[in-house]
């Protein structure tokens, strides 16, 4: 399996499981645990963006092999 293969499945369990954490944290609905929210969406936000990198270079990399 490639780098950019692996890397894109590591980035979208974390988007899982920073997901599956902000909905344990809605559900619970305590006002202390906003901390943990913000936290959890900056995790989710950053997982998003690893994932969009890898894809992106991912289609670099194809397009630099078609030009080749």
């Amino acid at each position: 399996m490639s780098k950019h293969k692996k890397n894109m499945i590591g980035s979208a369990v974390l988007m899982v499981i920073s997901f599956a954490l902000i909905v344990h944290d809605v559900v619970e609905n305590s006002e202390y645990k906003i901390g943990n929210l913000a936290s959890h969406v900056g995790l989710f936000l950053f997982g998003a963006f690893l994932f969009y990198l890898n894809l992106k270079n991912e289609r670099k990399m194809k397009d630099g092999d078609r030009k080749s």
